[in-house]
């Protein structure tokens, strides 16, 4: 099926990455959105990939044209995913803080880890230098599902932080952050039993597979109801 995208944040990395596999499948038409005014062309989806500051304006876009919307910006506030939850009431919307398949999947088994042992959980990330937020986007959606699945509320401790001299508090989830060099992306989750441990990895090798999972997501979401949508559901339920 031939579609057309308008992409916000086409001069990023992941942007890049996006715009090259598009231009690459015949099927897709890959357009920057403009900085002001109504774009010319018409379009089936809105991908932002930009940073926090420039959700406002695929928001404005986005309900304008009445296109679907997939987020992948990361470092999001509270007064942002308000916003995109008002704007899901009248256009499909999707906010995925990572588009891997595979770390949807890690997600899913790590409920299913949580739920089943009441040991020590640690979540660690990697990231390239200039990534802004930290913990990443990721780390926290894999923070939100443990502690779900343990009925807690998401809170975690720095590990970066200097050591305080006390014990680690049991079913407390620590997270430690690693900036440096060119890295798209590690994130591991820990688990620690008494004499045993597990441990669920997922290595990003390439940024394509992120702008891959980002076109799939505009593929399935394009030609939806109005309502918000997450990324693994929309690949398998």
């Amino acid at each position: 099926m031939s579609m057309t995208i308008l992409l916000q944040g086409a001069g990023g990395r992941l942007g890049s990455a996006i715009r090259e596999l598009a231009e690459a499948d015949p099927e897709l038409r890959c357009l920057p959105l403009p900085r002001a005014g109504r774009p010319e062309p018409g379009a089936e989806v809105l991908i932002d990939v930009s940073v926090p500051e420039g959700l406002a304006r695929s928001i404005e876009v986005a309900e304008a044209l009445g296109v679907a919307l997939v987020v992948g910006t990361t470092g999001l506030d509270g007064d942002a995913l308000a916003r995109l939850r008002a704007l899901s009431r009248k256009v499909p919307v999707l906010h995925a803080r990572n588009f891997s398949p595979g770390m949807a999947a890690m997600r899913r088994v790590a409920a299913e880890l949580a739920r089943l042992l009441d040991w020590d959980v640690e979540i660690a990330e990697v990231h390239h230098r200039a990534k802004r937020d930290a913990p990443s986007g990721t780390a926290l959606a894999l923070l939100e599902t443990v502690a779900a699945a343990r009925g807690q509320a998401p809170r975690w401790e720095d590990r970066a932080a200097p050591a305080n001299g006390l014990p680690r508090a049991h079913g407390s989830i620590g997270v430690a952050v690693l900036r440096g060099g060119s890295v798209p992306g590690e994130h591991s989750v820990h688990w620690f039993g008494e004499d045993e441990r597990i441990e669920l990895r997922h290595v990003a090798e390439h940024r394509r597979l992120f702008a891959r999972g980002a076109l799939l997501a505009a593929r399935r979401l394009a030609g939806r109801p109005p309502g918000w949508y997450e990324f693994d559901r929309l690949l398998w339920d």
